[in-house]
C-alpha cells in the first residue's frame, strides 16, 4: 500500500514538475498546453454579415426576375425584354407653332395617323397632364406622329381657326380623310385617347348609333 502511495506521490510530482495538474481521484488532467485542442477559427462578425448580406442581394436579384404563382414561379423574361425595349425606344414628339408649319407636320402627312397636343405652357392642367403624352409616345412611336402646339400670343389665332375650344385638347388626323377625332387631354381623358389611338391601329372604330325621329316620335335607328 505505501509503495502504491509512494508511485502516485511520484507520478503527481512528475506532472507538475512538467507544467500539468493531475486530479487522481477523477483519473483525469485538464487542459493544458500540450492536450489543449484549439477550435476551428470562426469568420469575424463583419465576415459573416458581408456573406450573409451577398447572399441576400443575390437572393433579391432572383426572385426579382420570376414571379410567385400557386403552382410555381414563373420568369418574368417577357417583361423584363418589354422594359428594356421601351427604354431604347425614345420619344419623339415634334414642336410646331406656325400655321406653315402645322401644314407641312400635321396636314401634308400622308403615312402615319397623327396626334396634336394643344396646350399651353401657363396652364396647370396641361403641365399636368404632359409626362402621360410623352409615355404615350413612347408606346406608339413610330407608327403614330406624336405633335405638340402650344398656345401664345403670336399664334392664338391658330387654335380658334383649328377649333380648339380648351386646353389641353387634342386632334387626330388620319391620313386618308384628315381630321377624325377632338378630343379633351386632361390627365384622366388618356384611356380614352389611347383607346382611340388603339382602334385606328388596327383599323377599326364605334360608329356612333343615330336616331330618325318624325316629330317627337323615333321612327328609325342607324348604327
Amino acid at each position: 500500500m505505501r509503495a502504491i502511495v509512494a508511485l502516485l506521490f511520484t507520478v503527481s510530482t512528475t506532472f507538475e514538475a512538467e507544467g500539468f495538474t493531475s486530479v487522481v481521484s477523477n483519473r483525469r488532467i485538464s487542459a493544458s498546453p500540450l492536450n489543449a485542442v484549439a477550435d476551428p477559427p470562426v469568420p469575424a462578425p463583419a465576415e459573416h454579415q458581408k456573406e450573409e448580406g451577398d447572399a441576400n442581394t443575390q437572393s433579391e436579384n432572383e426572385s426579382s426576375d420570376w414571379t410567385k404563382t400557386s403552382g410555381g414561379f414563373i420568369p418574368k423574361i417577357l417583361r423584363r425584354k418589354e422594359r428594356q425595349e421601351r427604354a431604347r425606344r425614345k420619344p419623339t414628339i415634334e414642336h410646331v407653332e406656325t400655321i406653315q408649319e402645322y401644314k407641312t407636320v400635321v396636314a401634308d402627312e400622308n403615312d402615319r395617323i397623327v396626334i396634336v397636343r394643344f396646350f399651353a405652357p401657363w396652364c396647370k392642367a396641361c403641365r399636368a397632364a404632359a409626362p402621360f403624352f410623352r409615355k404615350m409616345a413612347g408606346d406608339f412611336s413610330p407608327d403614330v406622329k406624336f405633335v405638340e402646339l402650344p398656345l401664345t400670343k403670336d399664334n392664338a389665332y391658330l387654335h380658334e381657326g383649328l377649333g380648339v375650344p380648351s386646353v389641353p385638347f387634342a386632334h387626330i388626323y388620319h391620313p386618308d380623310v384628315g381630321l377624325v377625332e377632338e378630343m379633351k387631354m386632361n390627365k384622366k381623358d388618356f384611356p380614352a385617347v389611347q383607346k382611340v389611338l388603339e382602334d385606328y391601329l388596327a383599323g377599326s372604330c364605334e360608329v356612333p348609333s343615330f336616331c330618325f325621329y318624325d316629330g317627337d316620335e323615333a321612327i328609325g335607328e342607324f348604327q
